[in-house]
């Protein structure tokens, strides 16, 4: 049957809302007093978060790849974080709309004191290529979480051999992209 969570869980939920409500609000004020200050602290928690989707997915590949029943117990949970990655992706948007108050690199004044700094922004340190790959990254990410979230819901449901089979073969090229 279903799962119905116990009734307390409503008030937490309530609690949580308040909280987050609370601190959203902190937020739009710290943006508002110190831009620079706001997107560097927005880089520092997005990292950390995105660390822990991204590990999830790297131990979750390594899991599959190599077999062995020490993952089995902490499979959901790597799901579970790796579930994250879209929302991670949406969350990039705010770092692309402050990179001018992130990276020095994006400054057109730092880029032309340096030879070498401009002949690389033409290539390669630019906003527009860094966007890019920043949507290739996560698209790459988003497949390989969804691939081996939906193939071990399917072997559980099913108990075929083959999805496990699926997933083993995903995760070598897969950690292999994640690596590069």
């Amino acid at each position: 049957g279903a799962y119905s969570a116990p009734p307390e869980i409503a008030r937490w939920q309530q609690r949580a809302s308040i909280v987050g409500a609370v601190f959203t609000l902190l937020f739009a004020v710290g943006a508002i007093l110190d831009r620079r200050q706001f997107f560097h602290s927005y880089l520092v928690a997005y990292l950390f978060w995105t660390g822990i989707a991204l590990g999830s997915l790297a131990i979750l590949l390594l899991q599959h790849l190599t077999g062995g029943a020490w993952g089995l117990v902490i499979r959901r949970v790597l799901e579970a974080a790796t579930r994250t990655i879209p929302l991670m992706a949406f969350l990039f948007i705010p770092i692309i709309l402050g990179a001018y108050q992130i990276y020095p690199w994006t400054h057109h004044e730092t880029i032309t004191k340096t030879p070498a700094l401009e002949e690389k922004a033409r290539l390669y340190l630019n906003l527009r290529f860094f966007s890019g790959r920043a949507a290739l990254y996560f698209a790459v990410w988003v497949v390989l979480a969804y691939l081996l979230s939906k193939w071990s819901l399917d072997q559980d449901n099913t108990a075929d051999r083959r999805f496990a089979k699926n997933m083993r073969m995903l995760s070598g090229p897969g950690l292999l992209l994640f690596v590069l």
